[in-house]
């Protein structure tokens, strides 16, 4: 079976552990203060559905096998949930000030 593998089922493997990786250090790594800021809980809710995805990637196209659609429907829910946070929070930042807004003036 490992024999079959392209290079691009390799790349998908190579990325779930690295996914994984971000999603501890930036959960439990020092210092842990991502919990006191609204960002902090949208990076980690993106970052677990990230990794969520790429298993089931993994799990479904390069080994081959059907994942069942509540997964599917959970992942997927929760990948939603955190792309519609992370456009929220950024309007959010802008608002506050702490994101410049994309200007047409040009500084030397």
């Amino acid at each position: 079976m490992l024999d079959t593998f392209t290079p691009s089922d390799w790349a998908l493997i190579a990325c779930l552990p690295a996914a994984i990786i971000f999603l501890l250090v930036f959960v439990v790594g020092r210092p842990r203060t991502w919990h006191r800021d609204p960002l902090g809980w949208v990076i980690a809710l993106y970052a677990l559905s990230v990794v969520e995805l790429l298993g089931l990637v993994v799990y479904g196209i390069v080994f081959g096998q059907r994942v069942e659609e509540i997964p599917r429907l959970i992942v997927s829910v929760q990948l939603f949930l955190a792309l519609a946070a992370k456009v929220a929070i950024l309007f959010v930042e802008r608002h506050r000030g702490r994101i410049a807004p994309h200007r047409k003036e040009h500084r030397p």
